[in-house]
């Protein structure tokens, strides 16, 4: 499954907030971080990770033609 917006920029900035915080940070606490950081980001840059996603999105259904996301 292709991810999305919010999951490109988690990926993109733990390694990041790794280095700069600590190693040793639980990922929930990471996570509620990274959330206030993505709330709190402008519109234009948010726009490039809806850009990013969208065409990740695009890769995964010519990859996976005929793939259904089923829970």
């Amino acid at each position: 499954r292709a991810p999305n917006s919010f999951i490109l920029f988690r990926a993109a900035t733990s390694t990041v907030a790794r280095s700069t915080i600590g190693r040793c940070i639980r990922q929930a606490d990471l996570s509620k971080i990274i959330a206030q950081e993505w709330k709190c980001l402008p519109n234009v840059e948010r726009a490039k990770w809806e850009a990013l996603a969208l065409q990740r999105k695009h890769e995964h259904k010519m990859l996976h033609p005929g793939y259904v996301y089923r829970p």
